[in-house]
């Protein structure tokens, strides 16, 4: 599917985007691409509804790709209802290209079962860009989720923020792969990537990764865990 909001549009409200699986073993693959035209504004909320349990396991795959033009402003929630099994596997791939003057905004909240494996790819091509990242995950049993993340500075005065956090019990299992890219061109870059996490069980884990490739020389960049 493709949706543009157009240029200069003011939404106030969200746009509620609903994925709904009625199935119990049949999975769902679903792309979307949503361009903020020059100037617009809006909230997206999306959200992921499991109608039936799965009985065995089921892998579903969601992909997105966000084209923000010149001074837009995204705003985006993401999250899941109750419903998914335990052997289900959820791929989320996450493209973002980000023009002059645009602002952006994605949290990501997770408490459910199965696994969840999230590829995400922002790209800030033009000047005076911002992309914020969030997410918070709240597991326990054999749940697990999994972050990959590719941050890539090419414009000078660009910005962008990583705010990864979890809370982990039972054999649950998370995951922070960051890497934050500062091309030769992009002076003045600001960035930071924070991953902070508290394991509850002795059988818990979290793999922690955050990395920065700098090139160039007039930068303040950040990361911890």
């Amino acid at each position: 599917a493709v949706l543009m909001v157009t240029e200069r549009s003011v939404l106030l409200d969200p746009v509620y985007i609903n994925y709904i699986n009625t199935e119990k073993d049949r999975a769902q693959e679903v792309s979307n691409t949503i361009i903020i035209k020059t100037g617009a504004k809006i909230n997206f909320v999306e959200q992921f509804l499991f109608s039936k349990q799965p009985q065995s396991s089921q892998k579903n795959t969601f992909r997105s790709e966000w084209l923000l033009e010149e001074d837009s402003q995204l705003t985006h929630f993401s999250f899941r209802r109750e419903g998914l099994g335990e052997k289900s596997i959820i791929n989320n791939e996450l493209f973002v290209r980000q023009n002059k003057n645009s602002h952006s905004s994605f949290m990501h909240i997770y408490w459910d079962p199965g696994l969840i494996k999230n590829k995400i790819h922002v790209t800030l091509n033009q000047s005076n860009s911002a992309c914020s990242l969030f997410s918070f995950s709240l597991l326990n049993g054999v749940a697990g989720v999994d972050n990959d993340i590719f941050m890539r500075h090419i414009a000078p005065n660009c910005e962008s923020s990583q705010f990864y956090k979890g809370v982990f019990d039972e054999h649950s299992k998370g995951g922070f792969n960051s890497t934050v890219f500062v091309d030769r061109g992009a002076q003045k870059s600001s960035t930071l990537q924070k991953n902070n996490n508290i394991l509850l069980s002795d059988y818990a884990s979290i793999d922690s990764n955050p990395q920065l490739e700098i090139f160039a020389d007039d930068v303040k960049c950040a990361h911890g865990a």
